[in-house]
């Protein structure tokens, strides 16, 4: 067997990587193939190649290429059509936005195996699609293993608060610093730390909340080791489909980091999943009061660096387990490709 790796240059990137990382160690474990080769054009795939895709604009490129029988295997990361409306929602919008249902339809006809980020953007595609087969793996986004050193006391004393990413609207920065400013209210001794490169944007949305917060930007290379100084972290997310089906990849850093997550309820997954959790903090949707309760439970009652430490050690050896993920899929590979 023979697998290749169909990208665009672009999409040749460290979050995108990880993810494809995981699917080249499964073939290896199922099929002892090794070095397999990522290309960029058509051009470069024979007949017999099964191929890993990992967006709909390269389904899209280069269909009316492609063998009539390649095999292929297929990452939906999200819902394409969907974001592009909510996005532009211009006239051109919703007609690019036929075209990726149409790609849609076709991936999950044709593809010999998907992967999904969620159990939600299944149920999404089963409803949409009627998508009704066995052909798949779930497997969220992440990067990152636990680092049990930043599980410490000290951390845990004091109620400091980080937002680590952008300042795209869809990111709920604005939602976040608001909820931060209820916080300060009742505990004036909380902090906040905003890590972006965003930093004006920053500052405009700090001063519409009269909030002061250090802000500064820290290389990829560096963020899990500056995690590791916080408490809790600001996960937020406004309840529309784009969101209801997604993984985001800043819950398995906080995570890692022992920082606890304060989430919203809206990401469809993650309250499957962490509902059940001591240390976290979920936000209903469009309400922050009940977050800010739980947030002042947790400061009255303390945290105990042991017990967060366990905690999220189980997420880690189950829901973020590499290895796990590794050996289900090569399974499931040796399935849908038997020799």
């Amino acid at each position: 067997m023979n697998f290749k790796v169909l990208l665009k240059k672009e999409e040749d990137a460290d979050a995108t990587r990880i993810y494809i990382d995981v699917i080249k160690d499964a073939i290896t474990e199922a099929f002892g193939v090794e070095n397999i080769k990522k290309v960029y054009s058509v051009s470069d795939v024979a007949a017999d190649d099964i191929l890993i895709i990992i967006s709909p604009q390269v389904i899209l490129k280069n269909r009316q290429f492609l063998k009539p029988r390649q095999k292929f295997i297929f990452w939906f990361q999200g819902v394409v059509p969907e974001e592009i409306v909510y996005l532009y929602g211009n006239m051109y919008a919703r007609i690019k936005a036929a075209i990726f249902n149409r790609t849609e339809g076709f991936v999950l006809r044709k593809a010999q195996l998907i992967f999904f980020v969620s159990e939600k953007l299944r149920q999404h595609y089963k409803s949409k699609h009627r998508y009704n087969s066995d052909n798949y793996i779930i497997m969220p986004c992440f990067n990152q293993s636990i680092d049990e050193s930043c599980f410490t006391a000290s951390k845990y004393e004091k109620p400091t608060f980080v937002y680590a990413g952008n300042m795209s609207k869809w990111q709920c920065v604005d939602e976040s610093i608001g909820l931060f400013s209820k916080i300060k209210e009742k505990l004036p001794e909380a902090n906040l730390t905003i890590l972006t490169a965003d930093q004006a944007e920053a500052r405009t949305l700090l001063s519409k909340h009269n909030i002061e917060a250090e802000i500064k930007y820290v290389p990829l290379d560096k963020l899990s080791v500056e995690m590791g100084k916080y408490k809790y972290g600001f996960l937020l997310r406004d309840d529309i489909l784009i969101n209801n089906v997604a993984t985001p990849t800043k819950m398995n850093s906080y995570m890692a980091s022992g920082v606890i997550p304060v989430f919203s309820d809206v990401i469809g997954d993650f309250k499957d999943v962490f509902s059940s959790l001591k240390h976290i903090v979920i936000c209903g949707k469009d309400d922050y009061s009940g977050s800010l309760e739980q947030i002042l439970k947790i400061e009255e009652q303390g945290v105990n660096a042991g017990e967060v430490l366990n905690e999220y050690r189980g997420i880690f050896n189950t829901y973020y387990n590499r290895d796990l993920y590794i050996t289900g899929i090569a399974e499931k590979l040796k399935e849908v490709f038997p020799q």
